[in-house]
């Protein structure tokens, strides 16, 4: 095929799955084990908190009291903090209930001390705290490091708002500002959050990708191939999939191009969606995964960002990434038959 045959198959291609005229044929959909997703959501509550619980303390063994004291009234562990917030997230409250649900949970989360709400107001801006939370978006990753080999990724809008709804506003700059912006890289078996960065809207991806797959690669043994959509199409991010043994799926944009310019693997990508493009669209559509983990977190956790301060609202949107990791825990044990080690009880 001439190089003007295949620009122009190129184009043609772009702009009919774009308008949805090509005859694309979906795969298969995996089925459901209803029995044990059922046991999984008996379970989830108890299982989430024991997982709290188990993770956090084990951090606490490997890096020891990390809280320094200074004058005036000892620090609040950023341990017990740490559960606190996570607590907080899960049931979606403010300060004052999430203080109550701690006392209550006490024994449950071994948390040792009495917690206020402006302890738990103030652990959103602690150093010692975002340490503890970043370890343990870590080990979530731990059970699945072995198994999980594709990824993907996606960007979305956490509402600070009851009123907004990022699905509507996102086409619109100005509502866009108000929105916290959540760019996560998923695991498309598992579905667990590998890597997250969380900025104000609106922003452009592409920029924290390449570090973010960095994340990723450095918590699982291989990464075979990475699909986005056309966000993350420039030389950076498709050069750093290839050069790490990886298959970029990126979706081209529509100015798109089969001249290298400097950038072999982009032309690679590109040969391989107009010469192969059933199956190149079958792997670039796993990118669904990252959408509908998106739309399954907010429709089960409603509630917009609390936080008014900025610094905080960053940080209540990685706590957020972190209860979502624990949550999805208990269904990989549960549905997939996944060996977590913090969990002992597949039954009632």
């Amino acid at each position: 095929m001439t190089s003007p045959k295949a620009q122009y198959k190129l184009t043609q291609i772009i702009k009919d799955v774009r308008e949805r005229k090509y005859p694309y044929e979906p795969r298969d959909k995996k089925p459901i084990d209803f029995g044990l997703y059922t046991v999984a959501q008996a379970n989830e509550l108890a299982d989430y908190l024991s997982l709290t619980r188990s993770i956090v303390d084990e951090i606490w063994s490997e890096i020891g009291n990390i809280d320094q004291g200074s004058v005036g009234r000892p620090p609040k562990s950023c341990f017990n903090l740490a559960k606190a917030i996570l607590l907080q997230q899960y049931f979606q409250c403010s300060n004052r209930v999430a203080a109550g649900l701690a006392k209550l949970f006490k024994e449950k989360l071994n948390i040792t001390e009495k917690l206020t709400d402006k302890d738990i107001e103030r652990a959103y801006e602690n150093p010692n705290v975002a340490l503890v939370l970043r370890l343990l978006f870590e080990k979530t990753n731990e059970p699945v490091k072995h198994l999980e080999k594709d990824f993907t990724g996606d960007g979305t809008g956490m509402p600070t708002s009851i009123k907004q709804n990022y699905a509507d506003d996102k086409e619109d700059e100005r509502k866009v500002r108000l929105f916290d912006m959540m760019i996560g890289i998923i695991g498309t078996e598992y579905k667990l959050l590998t890597a997250v960065q969380i900025e104000r809207g609106p922003v452009d991806e592409n920029p924290f990708l390449v570090p973010l797959l960095e994340e990723t690669k450095g918590l699982y043994d291989r990464i075979n191939s990475f699909s986005y959509d056309a966000a993350a199409y420039s030389y950076d991010t498709i050069e750093y999939v290839d050069r790490i043994g990886a298959t970029p799926y990126i979706f081209p944009r529509k100015n798109a191009v089969l001249k290298s310019y400097g950038c072999i693997s982009k032309k690679k990508m590109l040969l391989g969606f107009i010469n192969h493009t059933q199956e190149w669209l079958r792997a670039y559509h796993k990118r669904s995964v990252g959408e509908s983990r998106h739309s399954a977190d907010k429709r089960v956790f409603t509630r917009p960002v609390l936080k008014k301060i900025e610094c905080r609202r960053y940080f209540e949107g990685f706590a957020r990434a972190c209860r979502y990791n624990l949550r999805q825990l208990v269904y990989i044990y549960y549905v997939n038959g996944v060996e977590v080690r913090w969990l002992h009880n597949r039954g009632l």
